[in-house]
């Protein structure tokens, strides 16, 4: 991150304080929240503070919390969404967990035992589903949740897309919200202020639906009873799609940083 800073001119401040943050509160163990309750205070914040990722990516509050789950989450997770689902008619909706939010919750508190029991049951229930699965990561698999990948130049694309998407869509709303109600002097001092992020709004929500329809296919595809294509073939278009999330984040990416160094009319 320190050579990132000083040889990329468009890389900003912010990921570098993170990173330095990540590493006095994370791998210093200097974090004074009682481990008990540091996942639940993840799940809440929705943030992976290991890779600073979303734990729950933008686009999936539009879903039921059942059908919140990637190509990657465990069957035990998403058995267990259904029985969190039961529960919350009695407790409340808000009691809910998405089997994302399972799965982080298994591996944040049972660590190595976690990870594999996750990675076991996926692989208990393949011989007795029929249809085609991608072909494995093995890396991942022997890992056993023991090692969690560090996010690729392409995945760090896509969680600043998603942490900058939150600002500029909150941007647009306060606009919104007092032009309403007809209080221009507000509306104007908005303006003024995040300009860059109110011009980008409508940019930044298309690109999120189109991740949201490319992640759909993703999960399409991964489903054993999608056929026509072979195991290789599935990891292969799956690689391409991600990479095509990738690309379509870092576009907007660039944009919001070049309309943000512009000089303000």
């Amino acid at each position: 991150r320190s050579v990132e800073q000083m040889m990329d001119k468009d890389v900003e401040t912010k990921r570098f304080t993170d990173a330095l943050s990540r590493m006095v509160w994370q791998t210093f163990s200097m974090n004074p929240v009682p481990q008990f309750v540091k996942p639940l205070i993840d799940i809440y914040a929705n943030k992976n503070p290991f890779t600073s990722a979303p734990i729950e990516s933008a686009g999936m509050e539009r879903l039921t919390k059942q059908e919140r789950k990637t190509d990657s989450t465990s069957p035990i997770a998403i058995a267990l969404g259904g029985v969190s689902n039961a529960m919350s008619q009695v407790t409340g909706e808000s009691t809910e967990l998405s089997p994302i939010q399972i799965d982080y919750m298994i591996r944040a508190y049972m660590g190595w035992l976690g990870g594999t029991i996750a990675a076991s049951t996926t692989q208990a229930i393949r011989p007795f589903n029929d249809g085609v699965y991608p072909s494995m990561d093995y890396t991942k698999t022997l890992a056993l949740g023991f090692v969690e990948k560090l996010p690729t130049a392409q995945s760090t694309y896509m969680t600043d897309f998603y942490q900058n998407n939150v600002k500029i869509q909150q941007a647009y709303a306060d606009m919104r919200h007092f032009a309403e109600l007809q209080q221009s002097e507000k509306v104007l001092e908005i303006l003024k202020e995040k300009r860059s992020e109110i011009a980008m709004s409508k940019f930044y929500d298309k690109t999120a639906k189109n991740l949201a329809n490319i992640r759909q296919r993703i999960q399409m595809i991964s489903n054993p009873a999608y056929k026509g294509m072979t195991s290789e073939q599935k990891e292969e278009e799956i690689k391409r799609l991600k990479q095509i999330m990738s690309m379509a984040a870092k576009q907007a990416e660039d944009a919001r940083k070049q309309l943000k160094n512009q000089p303000a009319p």
